[in-house]
């Protein structure tokens, strides 16, 4: 066998020091894939929920009194095995807890509202329900608090109402925002927003971010002159969905109503109706 000299010896020597000191350095450098967390979101108040537990039609924060199941949906996100979510139903009517119970992962048809834990990243929904008793719930507010491995994640409120207010409040919670602007963009966001216009504005804008709305609702603006009660017009458009619904009223079009073809100065106000039922009213003034 050859021999080899002592600078040979030491090369060869370093070879599996530098090759182990590489991979360590390779596994901390920017190939490294980041930790995966658990996450919950889409949480929200639903009185009907698909197989997966997800929500059949959107969640509400206002409940009939007569519904006979009231359900929490939420989504967990890289659920690993350890992790625990807690929920609380509380009654703030009777300032008393009504059910609560720990969910682990351990979905299954005896455990169908259970979420699942599996290889990450993955996606799951989870449930969790209230069941009428009485012929009624009690009138009033209520909420869920929501925990993770004893962690608050977060507390929702919802209100149980009678029949006679249940329209006129569940259309309310359609509505996310109603905004007031000269200008919008692509996507009907106000781009501009103001709440005082000039006499010779060109365009003044009334967009309502809405949610859920069912199929085929339809949505309603009335624009009124309040100082002398007068009704400038009374527009229709039918929606569905989520997103933003632009109404506007243009100079060009209503400056006949006046002598000097300007918006008169003063107080003016929008309402917004959902299947004919007001759902908000904002006030604006021209000066």
């Amino acid at each position: 066998m050859k021999h080899l000299s002592p600078f040979a010896k030491l090369f060869l020597l370093t070879i599996p020091v530098l090759a182990l000191i590489l991979a360590a350095a390779g596994c901390r450098g920017g190939g490294e894939e980041e930790e995966v967390k658990t996450t919950i979101d889409e949480l929200g108040i639903t009185t009907q929920i698909l197989p997966d537990n997800s929500p059949a039609q959107g969640f509400s924060s206002v409940i009939l009194s007569t519904t006979p199941q009231i359900y929490l949906s939420g989504q967990i996100n890289n659920a690993v095995k350890g992790v625990k979510i807690g929920i609380t139903w509380k009654s703030l009517v009777s300032d008393r807890i009504i059910a609560s119970e720990t969910l682990s992962g351990k979905n299954s048809a005896s455990q169908p509202y259970d979420f699942v834990i599996g290889s990450v990243p993955t996606t799951s929904y989870f449930a969790s329900r209230i069941l009428l008793n009485d012929i009624s719930w009690p009138v009033g507010d209520y909420e869920v608090v929501v925990e993770s491995n004893g962690q608050l994640i977060k507390t929702l409120s919802f209100k149980i109402v009678a029949d006679d207010d249940f329209d006129e409040l569940s259309k309310g919670d359609l509505l996310r925002g109603l905004y007031l602007g000269t200008e919008v963009n692509d996507n009907n966001q106000i781009t501009i927003p103001s709440k005082r216009f000039s006499r010779d504005e060109e365009n003044i804008y009334a967009v309502a971010l809405l949610q859920d709305v069912p199929t085929s609702s339809a949505l309603k603006a009335k624009w009124w002159y309040v100082d002398d009660n007068q009704l400038i017009t009374d527009f229709s458009s039918s929606f569905s969905g989520s997103g933003y619904l632009p109404f506007k009223i243009t100079l060009d079009k209503f400056s006949r109503l006046w002598s000097d073809n300007l918006w008169p100065s003063g107080n003016y106000r929008v309402d917004i109706y959902v299947d004919n039922v007001l759902i908000v009213s904002k006030n604006f003034t021209v000066i």
